[in-house]
């Protein structure tokens, strides 16, 4: 592990200065397939939190104040999948897209920086809407109906076109509806291919995943948006955050 992960520069990642650093850790291993836990030789960490406690001293002294800023680069990390973490395919970010549980971005939101995912994700999305519309697109399908959709839910009240569909492969949201629009799959999205003007990308952790199931729509010729993407190949647009 300390010889083949990071480049050879140790088990764990350098860029928090405390908190989260382990919660890295434990996905990178997990995602890579190495993860060996031991249930019946865990012991419990009577964490201040976890109890109830104040934050002890020498907490709020040392790590109190850089807490957002580790929270922030290791939501960062997770949904670009922890870049540099371990040699090129490695790890199977399916494993982080299915079956992390948003935890850190809940405490962000909530108590580190109130509502600022919600508003990162519903600018870009506002941002691509704005610019289709102002290019002359007039109808649109959105790739993704997770997490990052939701949190975009203000992109979704007035938008300045019109979006036919979301698209996603999820059995059991295909058929239903998400802000008034129905869910298909991506199959059908491509016998529709004709309808749509363009296609936009909500997610920012799996982005590059979505980016991949959408070539068909692409060699199809309709235009894919990504809102995080800066490296995406022909027939697509990148957004980014400026």
């Amino acid at each position: 592990w300390m010889q083949s992960m990071y480049g050879g520069k140790g088990g764990l990642c350098e860029r928090y200065f405390q908190q989260y650093a382990d919660e890295e850790l434990y996905w990178v291993a997990r995602a890579a397939g190495r993860l060996w836990a031991r249930p019946n030789l865990a012991q419990r960490h009577e964490h201040f939190r976890r109890v109830g406690k104040p934050a002890p001293q020498y907490w709020v002294e040392s790590a109190a104040a850089t807490e957002a800023k580790d929270c922030a680069t290791f939501i960062a990390r997770i949904e670009s999948g922890f870049p540099g973490a371990a040699p090129s395919g490695m790890l199977d970010l399916d494993t982080i897209g299915t079956q992390y549980d948003g935890r850190a971005h809940d405490r962000y939101r909530t108590v580190l920086a109130p509502g600022a995912l919600n508003d990162e994700a519903a600018r870009r999305l506002a941002r691509a809407f704005d610019r289709l519309a102002n290019e002359g697109a007039g109808s649109i399908a959105v790739f993704g109906t997770g997490q990052h959709t939701h949190r975009a839910e203000r992109a979704f009240a007035e938008p300045p076109l019109r979006v036919l569909a979301f698209i996603d492969d999820d059995p059991a949201r295909i058929g239903t509806r998400l802000f008034g629009s129905p869910i298909i799959s991506a199959a059908e999205a491509l016998a529709r291919a004709s309808e749509f003007d363009a296609i936009v990308l909500s997610s920012d952790a799996m982005e590059d995943r979505l980016l991949e199931r959408a070539q068909p729509l692409v060699q199809r010729g309709v235009r894919v948006l990504t809102l995080y993407n800066d490296r995406a190949p022909a027939c697509t647009t990148n957004i980014g955050a400026a």
